[in-house]
């Protein structure tokens, strides 16, 4: 019995330490002047157990939330192919962009965010790299 208790605590705390050694939102390193973007995720770290919700953040070379943008998704797990995944992020208001990716499992997915303005012009491409659980 105490070591079934002991066992259980373990796995609790090495699940806090996992947790809370998750990425944070990812910023794209920008130029003066350049649009940048931030992903981030809900849960954080993506569980393949859920779906997961992919927020980016759109700013346009003077720093102000990005309206109107059209925003592409790519995602693709690394290491074993689970094909591509391709979608559209909807606009939230206030330059942020939202969609769901179901990981399906666990390992690291490469995303590949695209920022098009409303001429339909590529103006970023950030590619990110989430641990899924």
């Amino acid at each position: 019995m105490q070591r079934n208790k002991l066992i259980i605590i373990s796995i609790l705390i090495t699940v806090a330490l996992v947790s809370a050694c998750a990425p944070a939102a990812v910023p794209t390193p920008a130029s003066p002047g350049q649009p940048e973007i931030t992903v981030s995720t809900n849960p954080n770290p993506p569980n393949s157990l859920v779906e997961t919700e992919l927020i980016i953040d759109v700013k346009d070379a003077s720093g102000q939330p990005m309206a109107g943008a059209t925003v592409n998704i790519l995602a693709d797990m690394m290491t074993h192919s689970m094909g591509l995944m391709q979608g559209q992020a909807t606009e939230q208001g206030n330059g942020r962009y939202a969609t769901t990716v179901p990981f399906m499992m666990t390992g690291d997915w490469k995303v590949t965010v695209e920022v098009r303005d409303g001429q339909k012009n590529l103006i970023l491409r950030q590619d990110v790299v989430f641990p899924v659980q």
